[in-house]
């Protein structure tokens, strides 16, 4: 029996990038970890140091990580050649929460977030510069898509989605880093360390990829 041609286009993108549906499984086991401490009313539950006196320190963390896994969540999906090839409208829906219900919001809390950190300057500073890069990042990757200019909306995404994706490891890579050293050095090794990895790999791979702008 024949296959459709609707069929033969579809079955390429479900075999394209294999390494989105282990990278969303590791994302939803992280919200799973990460998230619980921030939907109930306790402070003192917070994995993040909170600054004394600043009794509106962990609610605005806490909507932070809510919105933050909202996009890490919904970019996996983005990313995932299969969900364009199934549907397109999905596509631009999930894309939407994406951008006002993840990013948009996660990023404006975290330049209030990131100045409180009680981790250190050199933290609080990496911090700050991912947020700004990462709304810097995921506007023009909206507007370009709303004008249908599709290869610059995907280079854009690419730094959006590298951008999420460091928050995630940022976490990780802590975890050993405090093992070895005191926690606002860990921190600050974690926080530099996977926010030039994860940027560095985007720009490889748009320049690998032939996604990188040409005349």
């Amino acid at each position: 029996m024949t296959t459709t041609v609707r069929e033969r286009a579809t079955r390429k993108p479900l075999l394209r990038r294999p390494w989105t549906v282990p990278l969303l499984a590791v994302s939803v086991l992280f919200v799973l970890v990460s998230l619980p401490p921030y939907l109930q009313p306790d402070p003192a539950q917070s994995r993040t140091p909170l600054r004394p006196g600043v009794d509106w320190h962990f609610p605005l963390l806490a909507v932070h990580v809510i919105f933050g896994s909202i996009a890490l969540l919904t970019v996996c999906c983005q990313i995932w050649p299969a969900l364009r090839a199934w549907s397109l409208p999905m596509h631009r829906w999930v894309g939407r929460i994406y951008v006002f219900g993840g990013v948009l919001p996660a990023g404006l809390t975290a330049l209030v977030v990131g100045a409180l950190s009680e981790r250190g300057p050199l933290t609080m500073i990496g911090n700050l510069t991912g947020a700004v890069l990462w709304l810097g990042v995921t506007a023009p990757a909206y507007l370009a898509a709303r004008r249908r200019r599709f290869r610059e909306h995907r280079r854009w995404m690419i730094r959006s989605f590298a951008l999420t994706i460091s928050i995630m490891m940022d976490r990780v890579l802590t975890v050993p880093l405090v093992m070895v050293t005191e926690p606002r050095t860990a921190a600050a090794i974690a926080t530099w360390t996977s926010f030039a990895l994860c940027v560095s790999a985007a720009e490889w791979w748009l320049r690998r990829s032939g996604h990188t702008r040409r005349r």
